[in-house]
């Protein structure tokens, strides 16, 4: 970074005197078109992911609360498909990252089909 340093304090030795000549207007014009007038992100990445997993966990709670009573055989395929994509992104995308994003009291759920055999239990975000 030293070299970077040095250039920057004697950037007033190689100053480049412009052409009084040129007309700016169209160059402005391009720059605004190509330009974006805010650079970066208005919401950490964070927490956005935050807010994407709490969301995922509130549908993964509102369809464990639907019930399958009175469902055709074919509702009850539905209702498990959509668990299992809630579930899949979950496991798939979130893993072992929330504890070191430290979300407070949000709980995973584990797929039907985990090696455990435990349906429904609850993991600790």
């Amino acid at each position: 970074m030293q070299p970077e340093l040095d250039e920057w304090a004697m950037r007033r030795l190689h100053i480049v005197e412009g052409d009084d000549d040129v007309d700016e207007r169209e160059y402005m014009q391009w720059y605004q078109r190509i330009t974006r007038k805010f650079v970066g992100r208005l919401t950490s990445v964070e927490s956005e992911f935050k807010g994407k997993v709490e969301a995922l966990n509130e549908i993964a709670s509102m369809l464990d609360r639907f019930t399958e009573e009175g469902m055709d055989a074919r509702d009850r395929k539905l209702l498990d498909e959509v668990k299992d994509i809630v579930n899949n992104y979950l496991m798939d995308e979130v893993g072992d990252s929330q504890k070191k994003i430290g979300t407070k009291s949000t709980k995973k759920r584990r797929r039907k089909d985990d090696s455990n055999g435990e349906d429904g239990q609850y993991l600790e975000l």
